[in-house]
């Protein structure tokens, strides 16, 4: 590993982890010894060797003794740095200190040969070793200290030992403070691609840390040049003695502006909890800001979302992401999408777009499909959360990495229940549905196709806080895709329905009667003209239906009546199409409502077909996923 040295005390990474946080400690120690260093070109010749040659035993005496000791596991770490050599010691919280210091020891004594024998080795050549070296010669006694002077028993247990403000001590040769769970950055990342415009959200993954006491700052590299579109009179800091960064920010989202075109960026952020500060982690950006599209679509649409819904209206959006795992792979690249150049179909690409336009539409309520598990915590939730978006996610079921995410309004949602089901063990196991299951293994194989499927429904009771005794249950969902497979999503629309008049049951009970309306959005992979829409729209599908016939013969039941009680609407059941691919275009995603008790005030107009064909089809480079949002601003009537 090759290290950068700053004036400083700080970490540099290229995205890599740094598990060690020993290392991280030298590395500051590092930095400090390098200044006062009198040739500091020989000091950067010293440091393309190991780590490990680089700390003198002047600086052990500063150095921490860092304990990662969690309550409930079964062992614990014990981490320092002793004659040139990190110690990262894996013993069990209750065994004795004794025990833990006879390892430390046999440890020690490995080291005291070995020195030894480069001793006698130069000895013999005539030569004597440097004085800085000073090799251990014998072992030395370690012994743990509470209260400054208060030997800590050796019959005593790791985890009542090892603990915040104790010292150890190894002999006379060093001492060490310890100190247990520091605010720890076990990674720092950030995305391939950077465009102007688009909001930026690291992927930190961190340990005893609070997020509100984490500092961020964002740096952008400038060339010195008086030519150089940032303001030069700010303070600058230099790094590796040739690259120059300005602050210019210090939230954790940072939106880069056509000032950054051309240049890397880098940001620091230092872990804390409160109580401690751990050691600040850098990450320097592998590519540059790029200005993006000249034209991107989403933009005239937010110009219809610029201001967020008062009183009695809410904004609903409704959009499938289009997930990493079907967009990056080498079958989407040469057989779905062979229109889009797999540049655009890269994560860290199309993520930046759907942040900015997601967030462009101002929404209350926002329900999205295929969404990567990974994207949803690491950047999603986080940036959406900064806005005052709060989210939850539902995986779908059989280990499937993607699934759904609502997020509501902090401000103005109280989130009264969660409710998700997986389908088919909803068929199952609901009681209610046993009528329903009898006359579907009439059909074996179409019994076993509807139980083997991976599909959820992520269901949800919130109360408007801004108009009170309102309350919405929205259900979110992405259903079966398989064309011939009408008669499936006919079962599974039914098996959300049911689940959806059991909640209004119980929460009218808990509110003696009170109303409660509903939101049944998502991709349903069903057309105005499918029967799961039918069975929406109209309440029932009578048992004579053409779509009972979808599956083949095989997977004939005979045919069963479908129906419920819910009065539900489309929102906009005249869009021409919502999902628009080389070989296919429909409207398959959909927004329904309580008509009864909520109205429409209006849909934000979808993009032209223009400019959905300018670039052959779904998805390109303006367009980050094959389907098109639905946004629409409701009104409680």
């Amino acid at each position: 590993m090759q290290f950068l040295f700053r004036q400083f005390t700080g970490i540099f990474a290229t995205g890599i982890t740094i598990r060690n946080p020993v290392k991280l400690l030298n590395i500051r120690n590092i930095v400090q010894k390098r200044t006062s260093f009198a040739n500091k070109k020989v000091f950067d010749v010293m440091c393309s060797r190991p780590l490990s040659h680089l700390v003198d035993l002047k600086m052990e005496e500063s150095q921490n003794v860092v304990v990662r000791c969690i309550d409930g596991k079964e062992t614990m770490n014990i981490s320092f740095h002793f004659k040139g050599k990190d110690y990262n010691f894996l013993r069990s919280q209750t065994e004795t200190l004794d025990k833990t210091f006879v390892r430390m020891s046999q440890n020690f004594k490995k080291l005291a040969d070995k020195a030894n024998k480069r001793r006698a080795k130069k000895l013999k050549k005539g030569t004597q070793p440097p004085e800085e070296f000073n090799p251990l010669v014998s072992i030395p006694e370690c012994s743990i200290f509470h209260d400054g002077d208060k030997l800590v028993p050796l019959e005593s247990c790791n985890h009542d030992a090892w603990i915040n403000g104790a010292i150890l001590r190894i002999g006379d040769i060093a001492t060490y403070n310890v100190t247990v769970n520091i605010p720890t950055i076990v990674k720092l990342k950030l995305p391939s691609h950077f465009i102007a415009g688009c909001p930026l959200f690291p992927y930190i993954e961190t340990e005893f840390t609070q997020d509100e006491c984490c500092q961020f700052s964002w740096f952008v590299e400038v060339d010195g040049n008086s030519n150089s579109p940032i303001n030069q009179s700010e303070e600058t800091k230099k790094i590796g003695g040739e690259r120059n960064w300005i602050v210019i920010s210090d939230e954790r989202t940072f939106t880069p502006s056509l000032r950054e075109v051309g240049k890397h960026l880098l940001l620091r952020c230092k872990p804390g909890n409160g109580e401690k500060q751990g050691i600040p982690v850098e990450v320097i950006s592998t590519s540059k800001v790029v200005t993006g599209p000249d034209k991107i679509p989403f933009q005239q649409r937010h110009k219809e979302t610029t201001e967020r819904c008062t009183g009695a209206i809410f904004r609903v959006v409704c959009y499938n992401l289009l997930a990493d795992l079907y967009a990056n792979s080498d079958f989407s690249r040469d057989f779905l999408f062979p229109h889009c150049p797999a540049e655009f179909l890269v994560g860290d690409y199309r993520q930046q777009l759907l942040l900015k336009e997601i967030s462009g539409y101002n929404g209350d309520i926002i329900c999205l499909q295929e969404v990567d598990k990974t994207y949803f915590e690491r950047s999603l939730s986080p940036a959406l959360s900064s806005i005052g978006l709060e989210g939850t996610f539902c995986s779908k079921s059989g280990g499937t990495s993607e699934g759904e995410a609502l997020f509501f309004r902090r401000d103005r949602y109280e989130l009264l229940g969660q409710h998700d089901i997986v389908l088919g063990d909803r068929l199952k196991e609901d009681p209610d549905n046993a009528d329903l299951l009898n006359s579907l293994s009439r059909s074996q194989s179409f019994l076993e196709n509807i139980l083997s499927r991976t599909t959820i429904a992520q269901v949800a009771m919130l109360h408007d806080k801004w108009n009170p005794g309102k309350k919405l249950i929205v259900a979110n969902t992405h259903l079966y895709f398989r064309p011939n497979a009408n008669h499936v999503r006919m079962v599974q629309t039914l098996l959300i329905l049911h689940h959806i008049q059991q909640l209004i049951k119980i929460y009218q009970h808990k509110d003696s009667g009170g109303t409660v309306s509903v939101l049944f959005l998502g991709d349903l992979n069903s057309s105005p003209k499918s029967g799961a829409y039918q069975l929406i729209s109209s309440g029932h599908v009578p048992a004579n239906s053409v779509h009972w016939y979808t599956g083949g013969k095989e997977e004939f039941c005979g045919g069963i009546q479908l129906s419920h009680q819910l009065k539900l609407k489309s929102v906009c059941p005249d869009i021409p199409y919502t999902n628009y691919v080389p070989a296919f275009m429909e409207t398959i995603d959909h927004v329904t409502y309580s008509h009864d008790t909520i109205g429409v005030e209006r849909v934000v107009p979808m993009p032209s077909h223009e400019e959905v064909t300018r670039l052959s089809a779904l998805p390109n480079e303006v367009f980050p996923s094959d389907h098109l949002p639905l946004v629409c601003d409701l009104k409680w009537l």
